[in-house]
């Protein structure tokens, strides 16, 4: 599951679809994706930091998880291990996405 905590604080992932900036496409539960964020309009971008976390919702042990992070002209993959959160595993950090009104920043966590 995918999960992006906008600069405002507010987390969008299959519980809460809609953000201030953008909204989760679809929540997959038939498989392992994709599940994507999308920026409504460049007008609603908030400046700041997006935080993007994945989650392995059903399932035991772990998976390997691709995820793809696009902003303006930046394409990045990261690849991360993801625990079950079955066992109560909190969303991993993946990367941050921070525009400050002008260009866009990625990094992975």
């Amino acid at each position: 599951d995918l999960h992006v905590r906008e600069p405002s604080g507010q987390v969008v992932y299959f519980g809460n679809k809609e953000g201030v900036s953008g909204d989760l496409d679809i929540d997959n539960v038939a498989g392992y994706g994709p599940e994507n964020y999308f920026v409504c309009s460049r007008a609603s971008v908030q400046q700041g930091a997006y935080l993007i976390r994945a989650s392995y919702f059903s399932g035991t042990g772990t998976t390997l998880a691709t995820i793809v992070v696009k902003a303006g002209s930046t394409v990045r993959s990261f690849l991360t291990v993801l625990p079950s959160a079955d066992f109560g595993a909190a969303p991993v950090p993946v990367a941050s996405v921070t525009w400050d009104g002008t260009r866009y920043v990625v990094e992975g966590q």
